[in-house]
């Protein structure tokens, strides 16, 4: 795993922030989508409170839970009592019916437009872009995105721990292989 240490933000990483801030900043009061693309959970949750800090406007925070089935209804139920400046919605990428909530989501594009009238911040993976495009396109061209990559000296520092634990848990099991016969 990568921690979230200073050097965890490279300066392309602070400049996206700070023009996604903005963009959040300039569009308080009107449905905007915005997307913020980064397939690092660590990376995300060291960008999110400096998110936060940068805008004016107060983010919520909706935090999606795996059986969740609909994005539209859960934050009019998540919010129904109030009007949010801007709100940053976490945990698509572990939606166990990612397919079917993008497809409900494209089906009601409009409610979007007409009853959240306030940024709307999706924060998304790769593999997540790659169905919204494909099951919610309509929607996905109404926001613009902001990639996040993790700074190059930090993927290579994980990939290497995660490859030396391996390893390690390799040269440690000391149980039995199993047998098989040729």
């Amino acid at each position: 795993m990568v921690d979230a240490t200073p050097p965890i933000l490279d300066s392309h990483n602070q400049d996206s922030l700070e023009e996604l801030a903005w963009a959040i900043d300039t569009a308080r009061g009107e449905f905007t989508l915005l997307f913020a693309r980064c397939n690092y959970r660590q990376l995300r949750q060291a960008l999110i409170p400096r998110l936060q800090k940068l805008c004016e406007a107060k983010l919520e925070i909706l935090e999606l839970q795996p059986g969740d089935v609909a994005l539209y209804s859960t934050l009019q139920q998540t919010f129904a009592d109030t009007t949010p400046e801007a709100v940053m919605v976490v945990g698509l990428e572990r939606l166990h019916n990612l397919e079917g909530v993008l497809s409900a989501t494209n089906k009601v594009r409009e409610e979007f437009r007409r009853h959240c009238p306030y940024p709307l911040v999706l924060w998304i993976t790769d593999d997540v872009q790659g169905q919204l495009i494909e099951h919610a396109n309509d929607f996905e061209s109404w926001g613009s995105t902001t990639g996040f990559p993790l700074p190059p000296d930090r993927l290579r520092q994980s990939l290497e721990q995660s490859a030396d634990r391996v390893f390690e848990q390799l040269l440690t099991d000391t149980s039995p292989l199993p047998y098989t016969r040729l």
